[in-house]
């Protein structure tokens, strides 16, 4: 389950950070239009993540397209947050810092 290819694009956000050089980077999340898997089980929401030197897309399922989409809304920010860690980017935020990227905190997150 989980194509790399995100067909339909609902949304996009541009995040800025800053780069272990210090440089100012942009990074672009995508977020797909969910859709059933392919043995009809449930759906996933894809959703992309690009940066200078990287591009990640992934998926979070559920039983109908809309916890798929929910679901999705709530990992985008833990996985840039990873995928940014992992890379020496620093600072990553949308509006303002500490703004969790724009997008819900979990219950209890």
């Amino acid at each position: 389950m989980g194509s790399e290819q995100i067909d339909h694009i609902v949304g996009e956000r541009l995040l800025a950070g800053r780069s272990s050089s210090g440089e100012n980077i942009q990074i672009k999340i995508q977020l797909g239009v969910p859709r059933p898997y392919p043995d009809e089980s449930g759906y996933e929401c894809p959703f992309r993540i690009i940066g200078p030197d990287f591009d990640v897309t992934r998926w979070m399922g559920g039983l109908d397209s809309i916890q798929a989409l929910h679901a999705a809304l709530y990992i985008v920010p833990v996985y840039v947050r990873r995928v940014c860690d992992d890379r020496g980017i620093a600072g990553v935020h949308w509006a303002e810092a500490g703004d969790n990227l724009g997008f819900p905190i979990a219950p209890g997150g």
